[in-house]
């Protein structure tokens, strides 16, 4: 398939990569959703966006024969989410260069991580999903290129 890909243009192979890289982060996204759907109590905005709707597939780089995807969110608490983070009160702490309002720690809120056990758990099926995407897509693009020999 590596020959057969570097014989196409470099645009076309491109493109090729980047559907089957596509298809093979969607059982990714899929189970980075799931994790972030689980409710552990009342959301403190109830109108906003949820987690689980902002995680996306991102097209990153698609130049020449190379291609990359990321499976993630923009949003800007979902690394709280994710890792955890301490409960303040009162303000902003103080330390490490920070000026600081008197803000005190009260607690931690603990992490539920939900996009890196999802690439954990779905790595090998992405892996053979990207590995069937591929060949067709060649195929098609092969065809695309010079109808007249593949029939």
């Amino acid at each position: 398939m590596a020959a057969a890909l570097r014989q196409l243009p470099a645009d076309v192979a491109g493109e090729v990569m980047e559907t089957a890289l596509i298809a093979g982060a969607t059982p990714i996204r899929d189970a980075a959703q799931v994790r972030a759907r689980i409710h552990r109590g009342p959301r403190r905005r109830p109108e906003a966006v949820a987690l689980a709707d902002t995680i996306k597939i991102q097209v990153r780089e698609r130049a020449g024969w190379r291609a990359a995807v990321v499976v993630g969110t923009k949003q800007p608490t979902a690394h709280l989410v994710e890792f955890g983070h301490r409960l303040v009160v009162g303000g902003r702490l103080q330390g490490r260069g920070r000026t600081g309002t008197g803000g005190r720690v009260v607690g931690q809120v603990p992490a539920y991580p939900f996009l890196r056990p999802a690439a954990d758990e779905n790595a090998e099926a992405a892996v053979a999903i990207i590995g069937q995407t591929l060949g067709p897509e060649i195929e098609a693009a092969f065809a695309a290129r010079a109808p007249h020999e593949s029939a």
